[in-house]
């Protein structure tokens, strides 16, 4: 893992909602067909009738699905590595800055008085280099 990686998580959290907006807007295919009620009197309306996708939609969805699925993986394997880092300290940065992507003012108040903003950005910087 290395900080590219872990700056890319963000990035990744948007491209999976992106991925199923679109995906969400794929339509069934749908026609406006006559009816008439089942029971007495019998009143005529317009009901909207829904099928499978077209070909071209179900393989576009196909494509989007496999793409989420990569991203999602991509996701699960920076946030296993920020969960198993054995410094409390370190995992609590790494979440905060990656994960949430809080500012390192905000990371400092949320860490308390004892630690200011160079001091935590330094930690994580040497920590960083190491691996």
């Amino acid at each position: 893992m290395n900080k590219n990686q872990l700056k890319q998580l963000r990035f990744l959290y948007q491209e999976v909602n992106m991925i199923q907006e679109q995906i969400n807007s794929l339509q069934m295919e749908s026609a406006a067909v006559s009816a008439s009620d089942k029971e007495w009197p019998y009143c005529k309306h317009t009901e909207i009738i829904t099928g499978l996708p077209s070909l071209e939609d179900q393989r576009k969805r196909h494509q989007l699905e496999r793409r989420k699925a990569k991203c999602q993986k991509q996701i699960e394997q920076i946030e296993y590595y920020i969960y198993h880092v054995e410094d409390s300290l370190i995992r609590q940065l790494l979440q905060y800055r990656y994960m949430e992507g809080l500012k390192w003012n905000d990371i400092a108040a949320k860490m308390g008085q004892n630690y200011s903003e160079e001091q935590l950005k330094k930690r994580l910087q040497r920590f960083l280099k190491k691996i």
